[in-house]
């Protein structure tokens, strides 16, 4: 570009930049610069939105006033406090939720299947366990998809001469030992079941999860499998 056609800004040997904007004589007039976000528009390109002036100063006493509403839910009696509460309440959670899935495991572990039914899957025996939901796990987030798995993980390791699979609902596993079946692959075998069971999922070599389009609750609905 022709600099006698298009304005060419630079800025040291940082960038060299084709002038798209407002003008102003100084940076003063555009005091505070506040960046509200940051995002990757492409390789090596960032894009920032920021505000300027009375905008940057009405942005910045908004946030300003949700850090005080946080402190005050949180019980905290400044800013400070507010960061210290914040990181207590996140390792708790971080120990709870370690705690939760141990039991998870524990529950997978002991649950007995509501129905079962043994086929095969491209020459490799397959069990597959329908079980039921508890009601405690229901109203948790992806509840359902975590006791599958851990149920996979665990039946793989106590009967390894077959793969298995784990429907609750509509979310489903399935989980094969790498020992017993070196070249097998979870993720394709799932995929293979989906055309059946119609649903989306994939995973590695030796554990595969996935979502039915249906719930499935009874023998009935698998047996054609």
């Amino acid at each position: 570009y022709s600099s006698e056609n298009v304005r060419v800004v630079g800025v040291t040997d940082i960038s060299l930049e084709l002038c798209g904007g407002t003008h102003m004589r100084t940076t003063r007039a555009v005091y505070p610069f506040q960046i509200i976000s940051e995002s990757s528009i492409g390789a090596g390109t960032r894009r920032i939105e920021a505000c300027a002036g009375i905008a940057a100063s009405q942005w910045q006493q908004q946030q300003l006033e949700h850090a005080r509403i946080a402190a005050h839910r949180l019980k905290a009696s400044s800013l400070d406090a507010m960061s210290e509460r914040v990181q207590r309440m996140s390792e708790q959670t971080q120990m709870l939720r370690a705690e939760a899935e141990q039991w998870l495991r524990v529950a997978a572990a002991n649950m007995q299947a509501a129905a079962e039914h043994a086929t095969e899957l491209g020459g490799m025996p397959v069990r597959i366990h329908i079980l039921p939901l508890p009601a405690d796990l229901a109203l948790a987030a992806s509840g359902d998809m975590r006791l599958v798995t851990e149920y996979v993980c665990h039946w793989r390791g106590v009967q390894p001469h077959t793969a298995h699979v784990a429907i609750c609902g509509a979310a489903i596993a399935l989980g094969l030992c790498n020992e017993r079946f070196p070249n097998g692959q979870a993720g394709v075998m799932l995929r293979e079941l989906l055309k059946s069971l119609p649903g989306k999922g994939g995973g590695q070599s030796t554990l595969a999860q996935g979502r039915l389009r249906s719930a499935i609750s009874t023998i009935d609905q698998i047996q054609q499998l």
